[in-house]
């Protein structure tokens, strides 16, 4: 049953890729996205230096939640059955293979995604403050 599902997500894959490659052109007058472009170029003149460091940091910021939460909440599920199992985790780390709590990595990970909310609720704040520090080092 397994080897018919992965087959059959492979083959999905495999047509969506050759759909979205050989048939681009279809899909463009499908969704009519060619239409209210009357140029080919796009324009970022508008753009200042400070929207764009403002996009950065929270890219930036982003990139940081996004690497650090799926570790820091598999450390969070091992650090609870350490604290609620009887033998401590030590009896399922022979059954299961599991690893052991990292407290050091544990906290990096709670560090970084706090860095990384405090980066996208303080974005313009930050900006500034960059940009600013930008403009003494310049002159």
């Amino acid at each position: 049953m397994t080897i018919i599902l992965a087959v059959a997500s492979f083959l999905i894959i495999v047509a969506l890729l050759f759909a979205l490659i050989y048939g681009a052109d279809k899909i463009i007058d499908l969704l009519k996205l060619d239409k209210g472009f009357d140029e080919e170029r796009i324009e970022f003149g508008s753009l200042k230096e400070i929207s764009i460091l403002k996009i950065a940091i929270i890219v930036i910021a982003g990139l940081l939640i996004i690497d650090n939460f799926p570790y820091f909440l598999n450390q969070c599920y091992l650090a609870f059955k350490d604290q609620v199992s009887s033998k401590g985790i030590d009896g399922m780390l022979d059954a299961f293979a599991y690893e052991q709590v990292d407290y050091f990595q544990f906290a990096i990970s709670a560090i970084s995604i706090l860095i990384g909310y405090l980066m996208i609720t303080n974005y313009s704040n930050v900006a500034n403050w960059l940009y600013k520090t930008d403009k003494k080092n310049v002159v």
